[in-house]
């Protein structure tokens, strides 16, 4: 760690003086695993080193939570170019303990991430794997952090948490949602014709940084706490495959003012709300607001004054009725090419 070259080298001998300022806590220097799990056949060593249990108090592989209480800044995680690191259970007993502390977390990709990790972050397709799947050289420790995770948080929570963060920050955001804001009211399809046949790659990427930055984690994490809250997934025909969504109640006036452009004789939301319609401003992933007719059974977006149900839409969580993970709402009643091609909204494309 410390020879010519090396990460600590290359640190301390590009980083400007400012940076002493600010304390670092770096697990894999601060952190005597000699103590706790070596000298076993999975983690040969023949240190010599008085090792000590689990709870122990001189044991220093499960003291994370009192460790980050200290750490105002939050967490940063730095993947490798295969994303190894979250497949491994250990490496997630840090950011299991970041979300359950409602701290500040980063997920740092590698520049020289595989193709084949970056092709299936940026069509869409889960390259970070289920934590329950994940492998562990000691099997204890697996059952104490999965326990320690399903406890806090639950399986299928973390897992959406840090795939929603690893979408955020890597290849699948393209920039489309920040350019966006900038564009005069017009159609998405329009302005989605424009964005990635006219814009050039390089201002694509000024975009794309822009809208990793602008990514609000404290409200997205705090509207997931939100009773009220509505969650379903949808299909998008753009990425092939399902989006999350979460959205919290707000009225069609708060949401039309907050959305709509001063200055445009055209506005992007507009119009009468067809009868019985709730409305949700969405919160993360994608689009800006969609309506929900009844209990859930109906879910639309909105495009310029016209609403049309979401592709496969599913509800996942109901206000009032909790969890509904296999449920499946009457979208199905509609032509699925039909709805494909008038899926409008894509944005962790």
């Amino acid at each position: 760690w410390l020879a010519e070259g090396s990460i600590i080298q290359n640190i301390s001998s590009s980083a400007p003086p400012s940076c002493l300022d600010t304390s670092f806590w770096l697990c894999f220097l601060a952190v005597n695993q000699h103590i706790s799990i070596c000298g076993t056949p999975s983690n040969p060593c023949n240190c010599g080193t008085q090792k000590f249990p689990i709870n122990h108090p001189q044991c220093e592989v499960d003291k994370f939570a009192e460790v980050m209480a200290y750490m105002d800044g939050g967490l940063v995680v730095s993947l490798g170019p295969d994303l190894m690191a979250l497949r491994r259970v250990r490496c997630l007993a840090e950011p299991s303990t970041a979300l359950h502390l409602d701290a500040k977390i980063s997920f740092c990709l590698s520049r020289d991430m595989l193709p084949a990790v970056r092709e299936m972050l940026a069509s869409g397709q889960k390259a970070v794997p289920q934590v329950q799947d994940c492998e562990a050289s000691n099997e204890e420790d697996k059952i104490r952090i999965l326990g320690e995770i399903e406890r806090s948080l639950g399986f299928d929570r973390f897992n959406y948490e840090v795939q929603v963060l690893i979408e955020t920050q890597g290849p699948s955001v393209t920039g489309f949602g920040a350019w966006r804001e900038t564009q005069p009211p017009t159609p998405w399809l329009e302005l989605s014709n424009r964005f990635h046949h006219e814009v050039p790659e390089e201002e694509k990427q000024l975009w794309r940084m822009r809208e990793i930055a602008a990514f609000d984690r404290e409200r997205w994490r705090s509207a997931l706490q939100d009773p009220y809250r509505f969650e379903f997934s949808y299909f998008s025909h753009k990425v092939r495959r399902q989006v999350h969504v979460v959205g919290v109640p707000a009225s069609w006036l708060h949401l039309t003012a907050k959305f709509n452009k001063e200055g445009w004789e055209r506005q992007e939301f507009e119009g009468v709300l067809p009868p019985g319609m709730a409305t949700y401003e969405v919160v993360g992933p994608g689009p800006k607001l969609f309506g929900v007719v009844g209990r859930g059974h109906d879910i639309l977006f909105h495009d310029f004054g016209e609403w049309a149900p979401f592709c496969d839409a599913k509800p996942l969580y109901i206000p009032g009725e909790g969890f509904s993970l296999s449920g499946r709402t009457q979208a199905h009643r509609f032509d699925f090419m039909s709805c494909c091609a008038q899926d409008v909204f894509t944005y962790c494309a």
